[in-house]
């Protein structure tokens, strides 16, 4: 038996072998289903019963639309690059608000200090030479809805971020953080407050992947592009694709945090898989 032909036919699964009663044929609608409560576990279980090959039958598992989140009361330590590819793509469709004058940042900052938690990311010119190094060109702060895109050559470089950058009580999430701060510090001096490193969190966890793609695919279920990362952020005006890759990087982390802090609240661990 393959895993086409259980995923295409109902199996009644003891509860006292593997968890919960598990209809392989209803896959899509899990979100929906209070009644059911998954687990990684039971799933490795199941595919051993029917000798299949798990790490297969999670990715055809996620291919419909399923994130960890329902795979209760466990999530995998790492993904295999083929489970991550599975997953629908996804960016950021909400709110984009374009910061290109030192007054409009001015006055952005002003809002954003009112927000206990931001997700926050840089983008910078790559270089192709060899001791060739460029400047942040752009700052991303992201809220639960909207994300603000601070064009740094703009605004009058750092000045008029720098209040919250120094803020302890707005923390700014971020994977791989103290590099972001590295740069921006080379950029124009300040005392950094209220950093975290997301890595920290999700480490709590128990999961050993560490970069942003991976941890979109374990704890919301979605794929991010890359695609744009090693474009030319110093250019004067930012394309569409551009503006929706930055947005998306900063509200991921968010997300990622605001999630991993709640599975950590609640004693979920992660298995291997």
């Amino acid at each position: 038996m393959n895993i086409s032909d259980i995923v295409s036919c109902d199996i009644n699964v003891r509860r006292r072998n593997l968890g919960p009663m598990i209809d392989f044929a209803s896959l899509r609608d899990l979100h929906s289903n209070d009644n059911l409560a998954w687990s990684l576990p039971a799933l490795k279980r199941a595919s051993e019963h029917f000798s299949i090959d798990f790490k297969k039958f999670l990715i055809n598992i996620m291919a419909k639309g399923q994130s960890f989140m329902n795979l209760s009361p466990q999530i995998p330590k790492r993904l295999p690059k083929d489970a991550v590819n599975a997953l629908p793509l996804w960016q950021f469709d909400g709110k984009i608000v374009l910061i290109d004058t030192e007054e409009r940042a001015h006055s952005a900052i002003e809002c954003l200090l009112r927000c206990p938690i931001l997700g926050f990311d840089t983008e910078t010119r790559p270089s192709f030479r060899r001791g060739q190094h460029y400047n942040p060109a752009i700052v991303q702060l992201a809220t639960s809805e909207e994300v603000f895109i601070f064009q740094l050559s703009k605004c009058g470089k750092l000045n008029p971020l720098i209040p919250l950058l120094e803020s302890e009580e707005s923390l700014k999430i971020c994977v791989a953080v103290q590099e972001d701060v590295r740069r921006l510090k080379k950029f124009q001096e300040f005392n950094p407050g209220g950093f975290r490193e997301l890595t920290r969190i999700t480490d709590a966890l128990g999961i050993e992947d560490r970069s942003l793609r991976k941890l979109c695919a374990i704890l919301l279920g979605i794929r991010i592009s890359k695609k744009e990362q090693t474009s030319d952020w110093s250019r004067d005006c930012l394309t569409d694709s551009q503006l929706r890759y930055a947005a998306t990087d900063a509200w991921v982390s968010r997300q990622i945090y605001e999630v991993a802090s709640k599975l950590l609240s609640q004693g979920v661990e992660s298995m291997d898989v």
